[in-house]
């Protein structure tokens, strides 16, 4: 318990343009929309939280700031926000699914923890286990060309971990990025393949295959998530480990 209430909860919807248009399997992607939650306390302290939904996946900003005013709120608000795991408990019982929303509410409420207690939420929830993490760099422009620039710009940053987001245009395209990235890297470059579920069943086997000779890591949503057993066909029928 502590001497803190949480006595106010804002939620302010943002749009943050990307600085070029992103095409996946899925559609194109020209910036992202959040929910930032605020939770403020009667001594002054504020927690922040962000849910950023993607809507052909998960839902809409929209969506998560009604649950947090509308659903959530009669759980937050006069509640002592070190409690976070009372209080998440009856958020989930409260509302069924809303991941985001529930995610940057937990995230709020350990910010004011942290604050309280004089911690990190790092340090809250276990502590640092590394100082750094390897970077991703999504490879997604339809100029790659472009992509091309910014990836030798990242390469001489230190980035070796790159993501092509596939299945988007024809697949001579992906296989012709694939063979570009390999001759100019080599070895060194690590690829991750991502169709955003824009495979049709039927071609997703083949087409894996044929992707598999520029050893990629892995190979992330080929098919509609609906579609388990396609998935599980060619979780068995490929040597690449699909995701």
């Amino acid at each position: 318990m502590s001497d803190h209430i949480v006595r106010a909860l804002n939620v302010h919807i943002v749009n943050i343009p990307a600085k070029a248009v992103h095409s996946h399997g899925s559609g194109d992607v020209s910036g992202i929309n959040a929910a930032l939650l605020e939770l403020t306390t009667d001594t002054g302290l504020t927690g922040w939280g962000e849910a950023s939904p993607w809507p052909v996946f998960t839902g809409t900003v929209e969506a998560a700031a009604a649950a947090l005013h509308t659903h959530l709120a009669p759980f937050i608000l006069g509640a002592d926000p070190v409690q976070v795991e009372h209080i998440m408990h009856r958020c989930e019982n409260a509302l069924v699914g809303h991941p985001e929303a529930k995610a940057a509410l937990e995230c709020a409420l350990l910010d004011l923890a942290g604050q309280i207690a004089g911690f990190s939420i790092a340090e809250l929830v276990g502590g640092i286990h590394r100082t750094e993490i390897p970077m991703s760099f999504s490879v997604a422009n339809p100029d790659f060309d472009a992509d091309l620039d910014d990836i030798a710009r990242l390469w001489d940053d230190g980035v070796r971990l790159f993501k092509l987001k596939t299945g988007f245009n024809a697949h001579a395209f992906d296989i012709m990025r694939l063979e570009k990235l390999r001759a100019l890297y080599g070895d060194e470059i690590s690829l991750r393949i991502d169709y955003n579920q824009g495979l049709a069943a039927h071609d997703a086997i083949r087409h894996v295959r044929d992707l598999e000779s520029f050893r990629p890591e892995l190979v992330e949503q080929p098919v509609k998530r609906h579609e388990r057993a396609a998935l599980a066909a060619i979780t068995q029928a490929v040597d690449v480990p699909i995701m």
